[in-house]
């Protein structure tokens, strides 16, 4: 039965595009395949919550996604940029 499970897993990635959710694109990908599927389902109440709630996390990992590039610019920034009172450690060397 495992080597059935393994290759069951790995058909079904293979299907809906799925290799994880070790990043935000792969969490973002997993939504929007489970967004397009719930659309497809008949209207209900059911149905209607699960998108809002698609939503919610939706506008969450663009946050999460946009917070995390501007961290990267000023981690790259800082990296390179001369600290004040630097000029002061070089001439006690």
């Amino acid at each position: 039965m495992g080597g059935l499970h393994r290759r069951k897993k790995k058909t079904v990635g293979a299907v809906f595009g799925f290799r994880g959710l070790r990043t935000i694109e792969d969490n973002q990908a997993l939504l929007e395949t489970a967004t397009i599927e719930t659309l497809a389902l008949e209207n209900s109440i059911s149905r209607n919550r699960a998108l809002a709630s698609f939503a919610a996390v939706g506008a969450k990992l663009i946050e999460v996604g946009d917070l995390e590039e501007r961290l990267a610019v000023l981690e790259a920034a800082t990296r390179y940029a001369p600290v004040p009172g630097d000029d002061d450690l070089d001439d006690e060397l």
